[in-house]
Order: structure tokens, then C-alpha cells, then sequence
């Protein structure tokens, strides 16, 4: 009677520390998707940006104060061209590890938090500066502060920036 009763509190022992095991497994793999998601999404993202046509024509310029950093609408709708011409030609997906990976972005419907994965990290990498940087040609003192959402699709939001400038 001890060989049995012991094999079988082994037996269900064992059954206990299999579902942990199991979850843990399960959980490893979703952890090992979600990066293999995500270096594909940084490698798509790194070689598809062709930061020439974002360019100013002077170059980098160092702004130095931050204050001095101001964005225009027209610096504004140049990167929405940019979206417009490039989202579905290079396929750009969610940067959301949430959202379904094969679901193509559409360019009226991308949000800043796509844009700045898709357009404005790659962009400004190699050169270490801000975006402002990259299409200013100087200092660039704002007229308004702007707080907004960055879920909010960018062709709304420069929308919203025309119609306040009027």
C-alpha cells in the first residue's frame, strides 16, 4: 500500500506542476511572438523611410532651445504627403503589439503614436535630432501651445490646426 498511495500522490504532484509548466510555456511563447512582432515591425520601419523628401533644404539645423522648436502646418501636411504616399506602398501595420499584425494602416486613419514609429524615429536616428530639426530651416519660434492625442488620427488633428489658424 505505500509503493501505491505514494505513486499516486506522485502522479497527481506531478499533474499539479504540469499546468504551471504549461502556462509558463504558453506564456513564453506569446512573449517570443510579440518581440518577434515588434523587431519586424523596427526593421520594416527602419528600411522604408526615405528621409530626403522630408528634408529641408538646409540640412539639419541644430535648434538648441527647445521653445525654438515650433512645427508649421505646412512642415505639418508635407510628412501627411509623406503618409499618404508611402503607408500602403510599404504596407505599414499598427505599431499597437495589440493590434492584429497583418491589418494595414490606412494614411486618413494613422495616428501619432504609427507616425512616429513609422516616419519620425527613422527619420531622425542617423542624425540624432529632433523632427523639427530635420525640416527646419531655423529657429521656429510657436505662435500656440497645442495639447492633444496622440491616439487621434494626425489628418484630423492638422485639420483641427487649419481651422484655428483661420
Amino acid at each position: 500500500m505505500g509503493c501505491g498511495g505514494s505513486h499516486t500522490v506522485s502522479v497527481e504532484a506531478s499533474k499539479k506542476e504540469s499546468k504551471p509548466e504549461a502556462a509558463n510555456m504558453a506564456a513564453g511563447i506569446a512573449v517570443d511572438e510579440a518581440k518577434r512582432r515588434f523587431d519586424e515591425i523596427v526593421r520594416r520601419a527602419e528600411s522604408n523611410i526615405s528621409v530626403g523628401e522630408l528634408r529641408s533644404p538646409a540640412g539639419i539645423v541644430r535648434i538648441q532651445s527647445t521653445e525654438d522648436r515650433g512645427i508649421s502646418i505646412p512642415q505639418l501636411e508635407r510628412v501627411l504627403q509623406y503618409v499618404s504616399t508611402y503607408c500602403h506602398v510599404q504596407r505599414w501595420t499598427s505599431s499597437n503589439p495589440h493590434a492584429p499584425m497583418d491589418e494595414e494602416l490606412e494614411a486618413d486613419r494613422i495616428n501619432l503614436y504609427d507616425l512616429v514609429h513609422w516616419v519620425v524615429k527613422p527619420a531622425t536616428k542617423s542624425d540624432q535630432c529632433s523632427y523639427v530639426e530635420l525640416v527646419a530651416e531655423g529657429p521656429q519660434l510657436p505662435k500656440w501651445f497645442v495639447s492633444h492625442w496622440w491616439g487621434e488620427p494626425v489628418a484630423l488633428f492638422i485639420q483641427c490646426l487649419r481651422q484655428h489658424r483661420m
